[in-house]
């Protein structure tokens, strides 16, 4: 059975969740968003709504019917869901310019969406303010159950200018790193116990040189080489290169 990624908590309460498979979720979602950057396509609605997960935490990403090519990457794009707005960049809100930068932005909050065990963000914010308050630097909080480094990646996932965020490989060798560092703290996550703030910063918190690769090593997500053959990311060769156990 699949079930939206924001479904997780109230879909499966027995489900024991823990930073490593948070991280993990994220890093197959930054595969599958690589595999569509190499292919030039785009897919500009990337949320945890239409994200989807296996019984065996495999990760699929949906919804692709406002996908189009990166050669296309201006065309007008027509929503009935006004909410997407908040998944957003600056610069799509503001003159409906995609990109593959434009995914990365959404894919940072889709991150803090799992972080926070399926926040909504800028729950403080209407829609009408939104542009505005990222002009001025308002920024997403840190999730309680995010650990420093992974708020740095969504934090460079969120920078004004499209040319400073990240691609999608660094941001999968930066989740590689950060799934090193916590090998063997197994913190638990009770998402029917987590009561979460969901308001906004407006001030960066400075930023952990975190796009590193690390070695290969068993046990672990330290294969900066691991390439999604499909945009299916359940056991594709790079999820058996991987090497994940939990």
């Amino acid at each position: 059975m699949n079930v939206d990624l924001d479904e997780i908590p109230n879909v499966r309460r027995e489900y024991i969740l823990t930073v490593r498979k948070l991280i993990r979720l994220a890093f197959q979602i930054s595969v599958g968003l690589e595999y569509l950057a190499n292919q030039k396509l785009l897919h500009r609605d990337l949320m945890a709504k239409h994200i989807l997960v296996t019984a065996d935490d495999s990760v699929k990403i949906g919804q692709f019917r406002h996908a189009t090519s990166a050669a296309n990457y201006s065309k007008s794009l027509e929503r009935t869901d006004v909410n997407a707005l908040r998944w957003m960049s600056p610069e799509v809100l503001r003159a409906q310019h995609f990109s593959p930068a434009s995914d990365v932005w959404s894919m940072g909050i889709v991150f803090y969406e799992i972080f926070t065990i399926g926040g909504f963000p800028y729950t403080n914010i209407t829609n009408c303010d939104l542009l505005d308050r990222l002009d001025q630097g308002h920024r997403l909080e840190n999730p309680r159950n995010a650990p420093h480094e992974i708020y740095s990646i969504m934090w460079d996932c969120w920078k004004t200018e499209p040319s400073e965020r990240p691609n999608c490989q660094k941001i999968r060798e930066s989740l590689s790193f950060a799934f090193d560092a916590l090998e063997g703290n197994q913190l638990r996550i009770e998402p029917h116990l987590e009561c979460y703030n969901h308001e906004e910063v407006a001030r960066p918190r400075r930023s952990s040189e975190f796009g590193r690769s690390s070695t290969r090593r068993n046990g672990s997500l330290s294969n900066p080489r691991a390439r999604a053959s499909s945009i299916r990311c359940a056991q594709t060769e790079s999820e058996r290169l991987l090497g994940y156990v939990e």
